[in-house]
């Protein structure tokens, strides 16, 4: 049990770092910048494996990288395929409390459409499914594509 506790007291160590780091940056005005080179870093980082999934997989479109980076991450297998897991997960949890006929679903804080584009793979045409986000250019994105 002491391990543990050991383990979570370094775990929100390291975050209160983070936080207090970010908040450094940030005076100095160089969170921009700071945010620019991790986003460049990650694209680096999976730079072969989204290559694969866009050679795989040609007809999704998925959101700009940057709209990924911002809202979950930068791997476009796990963008995808996650969330058409957890729609499925979330529509089967709902499925145990109501029917869905008819119904009208409020994803709020959509993001890029991670989730929402595929919840209506798990339910019928009668529903009807609305995405809302605070960022504009992501519902945009969102309408214009999904």
């Amino acid at each position: 049990m002491e391990v543990i506790k050991n383990i979570y007291f370094c775990y929100k160590q390291t975050q209160m770092l983070k936080v207090y780091i970010k908040k450094i940056f940030l005076f100095c005005r160089l969170l921009p910048i700071v945010e620019k080179v991790n986003f460049q870093r990650a694209k680096l980082i999976n730079l072969k494996k989204n290559r694969n999934f866009s050679f795989e997989n040609p007809t999704i479109i998925l959101p700009p990288d940057y709209y990924m980076y911002e809202t979950f991450a930068l791997d476009y297998h796990k963008i995808y395929y996650g969330g058409l897991e957890t729609a499925e997960w979330v529509t089967n949890h709902f499925k145990n409390h109501f029917e869905f006929k008819n119904k009208k679903i409020l994803d709020w804080g959509c993001g890029s459409g991670r989730i929402i584009r595929h919840i209506s793979t798990f339910i019928d045409n009668s529903n009807s499914i609305i995405g809302t986000d605070y960022n504009l250019k992501y519902t945009t994105w969102c309408k214009e594509n999904i």
